[in-house]
């Protein structure tokens, strides 16, 4: 069975109130609200209410509405009239004050006729229908694709590409990495420098040791690509993940492409021959970081390439202090002792700095919880990942 048709299948196995959740937060990403009001559903729960309309949109800019209306029932064409005259006639709204009325449905058999009768009834206010089909094609795009893994379970990936927003809030769980809402230290310009290269080369490289900065550096020149741009970031767990990357490639767009730890990911040669394709030769720009004793042998592997490398290194004191205290006011006392514990390493820095700012000052006085929170969890990932290798060679 494709991709499409189990998408399909499962939202037509959806109860009303799962729908209504979906297509909200499917609608609130596809549309850029800013804000969304969900009248039909019961609060935390899958539940439905008593609404009309099910959602709204309050538009700044116009000063209008739009309403949203779903629908979930076998004869959901017949019941589409019935919601557009409903959400005109009942949401207690002046029709020059709704400028579209949305229909989310799980009917594919929606006729011309039945169409023209439709948007002839919402006369001058613009009238959207979203059937199943237009649901099913849109989520099985790329930035859709948590959606499909939390409402219909379905999971055809490896769980190792995700968007920008997925993979920061992805990356800030680990408790061996400095969260990334903390403020850039950039008193060289660099973030704007390596924004530029980008545009000058086929590979921007991010070297250094652990700690130094490099994916926060990388996240911070992603934030500055152009908004209509297509950004996948890749974090591998060591499974194959050359097609899932080339199913996230847009050719419509321009494709920016971040390898965290490149070293680590597998078909690594694969992934970057992307940059070979007709279809992207123009398209695809990728952004890379790479620890410092991997570097001789990443090199070697994209030779063929225009390559920009940037060396990080680590912090100087000053650019300490004032990382640190861009966390937390800390007293010269614990500062000191958090510089003398970070070794000038930023990742270290942040971390002890956090815990100063939730009142855990046990390790203060020798350190060991930081440098066990920073080295334990890699330990532990690096023992599951060999043992997964393992497994996977019988």
């Amino acid at each position: 069975m494709s991709k499409l048709n189990s998408i399909q299948n499962e939202i037509k196995q959806l109860e009303g109130g799962r729908f209504q959740n979906l297509c909200d937060v499917y609608l609130y990403r596809k549309r850029n609200w800013e804000n969304i009001v969900s009248l039909g559903s019961m609060d935390g729960t899958d539940k439905t209410t008593k609404g009309i309309p099910d959602t709204y949109y309050f538009d700044n800019h116009s000063n209008t509405y739009i309403l949203v209306m779903y629908g979930t029932r076998k004869d959901a064409t017949a019941k589409l009239e019935t919601d557009v005259r409903e959400a005109i006639e009942k949401s207690k709204v002046d029709k020059k004050d709704i400028e579209e009325i949305i229909c989310c449905h799980t009917s594919s058999n929606l006729t011309v006729e039945k169409d023209k009768e439709l948007r002839s009834l919402s006369g001058s206010i613009k009238l959207t229908l979203i059937g199943i089909d237009t649901l099913s094609n849109d989520l099985l795009k790329f930035e859709y694709q948590d959606i499909v893994k939390d409402f219909l379970g379905i999971l055809e990936s490896t769980e190792q590409v995700w968007s920008l927003e997925k993979f920061i809030s992805i990356h800030d769980k680990s408790r061996t990495n400095a969260p990334l809402d903390t403020k850039y230290i950039d008193e060289k310009h660099i973030v704007d420098r390596m924004k530029d290269e980008v545009n000058s080369h086929q590979i921007i490289l991010l070297s250094g040791v652990p700690g130094t900065g490099k994916t926060r550096l990388a996240i911070e020149i992603c934030k500055k690509l152009p908004m209509d741009s297509n950004i996948i970031c890749v974090k591998s767990n060591s499974m194959p993940v050359y097609q899932d990357i080339k199913d996230a490639l847009d050719i419509r767009r321009i494709n920016y492409l971040f390898l965290d730890d490149a070293n680590t990911v597998t078909n690594f040669d694969a992934v970057v021959s992307l940059l070979s394709l007709e279809d992207f030769e123009q398209k695809l720009k990728i952004i890379m970081t790479v620890r410092d004793y991997a570097l001789s042998g990443v090199i070697n592997q994209i030779t063929p390439f225009k390559v920009k490398v940037q060396k990080l290194s680590l912090m100087s004191d000053d650019q300490i202090e004032t990382l640190i205290n861009s966390i937390e006011d800390i007293s010269p006392f614990y500062l000191r002792k958090i510089m003398k514990l970070s070794h000038n390493n930023p990742r270290i820095a942040v971390i002890a700095a956090i815990m100063v700012k939730e009142k855990n000052f046990d390790f203060i006085e020798n350190g060991k919880e930081i440098l066990d929170s920073y080295y334990s969890q890699i330990i532990e990932e690096n023992s599951s990942l060999q043992m997964k290798k393992l497994v996977c060679s019988f």
